[in-house]
């Protein structure tokens, strides 16, 4: 996904988070003992979490960067000053170029 320099930042904290919960499915796919009945409880416990994380990933943070425009990047601009001026300790979005 390409997007404007100033929502770089969570594009790549969303590919970071997604690369991570690939490698935990691969995991889980890889482990012989997925297969097996009377482990079904812990796998489902397992399968819930990272369905959760690609539900919150989806309707999140991936979502709002599919839809971001040129008008937001005011936005971002005035946020990002906001958390500078009050030293807000977070990912604080960039400065436009």
């Amino acid at each position: 996904m390409t997007v404007p320099p100033e929502a770089e930042a969570s594009r790549k904290r969303i590919h970071q988070i997604a690369a991570r919960a690939k490698k935990r499915v691969d995991a889980v796919l890889a482990d012989p003992d997925v297969s097996r009945p009377d482990f079904a409880k812990n796998f489902y416990h397992t399968y819930k979490r990272l369905s959760e994380l690609a539900q919150a990933i989806d309707e999140g943070p991936l979502f709002a960067l599919s839809r971001f425009r040129a008008e937001d990047r005011f936005l971002t601009h005035v946020v990002g000053e906001a958390c500078r001026s009050f030293t807000i300790p977070t990912n604080r979005p960039s400065a436009p170029p």
